[in-house]
């Protein structure tokens, strides 16, 4: 679902079993970021609906679209992945690379290929609920959107490592700590604190994502003084 408030784009996940993500869910995914992309807002929060952001892919769907959709040559190398991961993997790539600010507003749980989501937006508010991690490699499977670099560009190589390896999942304190969430809020306030952000960031000129940690040094300070 998509909604909008003062020239910021809101997608809203609201699928069945805490917004598991099958297939039509990265389907509609995919469409509602390439519309929000092309309106041109000043800004783009993803959030989900619910008491959970998302509880990641559903894996037996997953496991089926894999097996039937991957392509690999003689030497047993992958040339080819499902149509449907390509165009996600595409699109969230897109995303990432906005000249607007893009926050993930996170609640509850957001795991596996829903955390991968959050990583790739610029910023992650997250309430104190939340567990995020990749435990793809207790299906014995890993990360297919981006979860490993991703994990490793926001907190190294040895915490990235514990995390895809061991598949757990990590309380808000310990994702602050790893450098995977960059703003605490209230309980029920991530998307609020999340439009507040963007709304901060808008108010101080051209946004530039390589200011990412000074813009959220001004804007700490700024919601502690009010």
């Amino acid at each position: 679902m998509i909604s909008e408030s003062n020239s910021t784009a809101i997608i809203t996940f609201d699928a069945p079993y805490s917004n598991r993500m099958s297939m039509q869910f990265i389907d509609d995914l995919s469409s509602a970021v390439e519309t929000c992309i092309e309106a041109k807002p000043d800004g783009i929060i993803l959030t989900g609906a619910g008491r959970h952001f998302s509880v990641g892919a559903d894996v037996d769907e997953l496991r089926i679209s894999t097996s039937s959709g991957t392509e690999l040559d003689k030497n047993g190398s992958i040339v080819c992945i499902p149509e449907k991961q390509n165009r996600i993997r595409e699109t969230l790539i897109r995303l990432s690379k906005l000249s607007c600010p893009v926050a993930a507003a996170i609640k509850g749980f957001c795991i596996g290929s829903g955390a991968e989501l959050a990583y790739f937006c610029h910023f992650r508010i997250c309430e104190r609920s939340m567990k995020i991690g990749s435990p793809e490699s207790t299906f014995g499977i890993m990360p297919g959107l981006g979860g490993c670099v991703n994990t490793y560009r926001l907190c190294g190589l040895q915490a990235s490592l514990d995390m895809v390896l061991t598949g757990k999942l990590l309380t808000f304190e310990e994702a602050e700590r790893n450098n995977i969430v960059d703003i605490v809020s209230e309980k029920n306030k991530s998307l609020e604190t999340a439009l507040n952000l963007i709304s901060f960031i808008n108010s101080q000129g051209k946004y530039d994502p390589e200011d990412k940690y000074q813009i959220i040094s001004r804007f700490t300070k700024e919601v502690t003084r009010i």
